[in-house]
């Protein structure tokens, strides 16, 4: 399973700063077949500095859900590291 890319990444207006909610397409292949699902995430900062990072699925995908949400979390830790997100 990989994580082709996220795509139409959109933010949420929300009224706190610790917490950013985005909604998105993300591109996954399992095996030979790819398949597009949406996607709502959130980014929640710790009092620590360090990301909470929780991944929703819009819509009943196609394949393993908890290897889904794994690779889902490691991009979007590193589109945030990048600053890649709006």
């Amino acid at each position: 399973m990989k994580i082709v890319g996220l795509h139409n990444i959109e933010r949420k207006p929300l009224a706190v700063e610790y917490r950013r909610l985005y909604k998105a397409d993300a591109e996954i292949t399992a095996g030979s077949a790819t398949c597009t699902t949406n996607i709502e995430f959130s980014l929640e900062m710790s009092a620590f500095g360090t990301y909470e990072i929780t991944v929703r699925f819009l819509d009943s995908p196609d394949f393993p859900v908890v290897p889904a949400v794994n690779l889902l979390r490691e991009t979007i830790a590193e589109m945030n590291r990048n600053r890649e997100l709006p």
